[in-house]
């Protein structure tokens, strides 16, 4: 059965902020371009919102081409470096 409460995304903390969700997506990130006052109002408003994070959106960023070539190679059952 699913849930009907409805998840907060960085939309709904950029709307209540006033603030563009890339904005939001980059504090969150601890991007440097980002003011230490706009990470705190970011940091704040998601606590307060309860916002999580979609790990699997955010750790897809972090493989490599190498990775991505062995796992598909692995699928297909062929040697990538023949």
């Amino acid at each position: 059965m699913h849930s009907l409460i409805k998840k907060t995304t960085i939309h709904d903390i950029a709307r209540e902020l006033f603030f563009t969700p890339g904005t939001v997506s980059r504090a969150l990130n601890d991007n440097p371009r980002i003011s230490l006052e706009t990470k705190r109002l970011v940091n704040e408003k998601a606590r307060e919102l309860n916002y999580q994070r979609k790990n699997i959106l955010s750790s897809s960023r972090s493989i490599s081409t190498l990775d991505l070539l062995i796992n598909i190679s692995a699928i297909n059952e062929v040697n990538p470096f023949e």
